[in-house]
């Protein structure tokens, strides 16, 4: 997807035919892509698997994710699609209003994804469940099942806003490593709070759950650790794409063999340095940075 951020804007009551702000970039966007190019940086080596338009946004974005350290060579183009474009409006407090237009991924299909993907490959991750509907519907249980059968873990998250969580349910038990915001579990669980919603994913056969809670930190549902982790304070100039981030920084630990704690903490610390720079991804994580904030938590 390509993310087109404009900030700051101002309250949409003020809204002028035309006015100046500060700032108008474009980038590569999508909870998978901002996962790649965050792993990439913290030394892997990711697969973007998707699907784009015959267009220019999709040239753009396979320039823009090779130059990050992204393997494109499985996005796909689908001729009669439109690539997924993303307008995200950010206001001084760095809170984000996201309009999209979804795009040539919701027809990914499991020929897109052959069971070849998975030699040499550590990790699944499934960064934006209920985008998919084809794959959802047809193969990706399969493909899942597979991964996981050759001993390879699975994380996943869901797309924020989505209006049919229901379809996700029948994947979770598929899902060793679950990160999906409060917000999104909530409508999904039918729960509360989250604590209630990590119970009620862990009774879907969901391995670990972790629910990112934003400012707040995670609170966790896993067999060697349950409970809250706090995220360090910090001044936010733009939140998109923190909770990517804070994705990409766990599996990332998950795979370098940290305990659970120790993932969602050094998670949670990058998605506090996300929060302090503009854009998903524009930035480049670094271990160091994220080794400061762990400091102050």
């Amino acid at each position: 997807m390509l993310d087109i951020a404009a900030s700051p804007v101002g309250k949409s009551d003020t809204w002028r035919e035309k006015q100046w702000i500060s700032d108008v970039t474009p980038g590569t966007g999508g909870d998978a892509a901002n996962q790649c190019i965050h792993l990439a940086a913290l030394g892997h080596e990711p697969v973007l698997v998707s699907c784009v338009g015959d267009d220019l946004n999709a040239e753009t974005i396979r320039t823009m994710l090779s130059a990050r350290g992204v393997d494109t060579g499985h996005m796909v183009t689908l001729p009669d699609r439109k690539t997924g474009t993303s307008v995200i409006l950010i206001n001084q407090e760095g809170q984000r209003f996201i309009f999209s237009v979804p795009g040539a991924h919701r027809g990914i299909a499991k020929e897109h994804l052959p069971e070849s993907l998975l030699d040499g490959c550590d990790a699944v991750s499934l960064a934006s469940l209920l985008t998919m509907p084809v794959l959802e519907a047809d193969g990706m249980r399969e493909f899942l099942q597979k991964a996981r059968e050759r001993g390879i873990p699975v994380f996943g998250d869901l797309c924020a806003g989505s209006d049919d969580m229901a379809s996700a349910l029948p994947i979770l038990d598929q899902i060793d490593h679950f990160l999906p915001s409060l917000y999104d579990v909530l409508h999904l669980t039918g729960t509360k709070s989250a604590e209630e919603a990590a119970f009620a994913l862990r009774a879907r056969g969901v391995g670990t759950a972790v629910i990112k809670c934003g400012e707040e930190g995670a609170y966790v549902l896993s067999e060697t650790f349950t409970g809250k982790v706090a995220a360090a304070k910090t001044r936010a100039v733009d939140t998109t794409g923190c909770g990517d981030c804070m994705s990409a920084a766990y599996i990332s630990a998950v795979l370098e063999g940290a305990s659970t704690e120790e993932a969602v903490r050094f998670g949670c610390a990058a998605g506090t340095v996300c929060a302090e720079h503009r854009g998903a991804s524009a930035f480049t994580l670094r271990r160091e940075d994220i080794a400061e904030v762990l400091e102050k938590m």
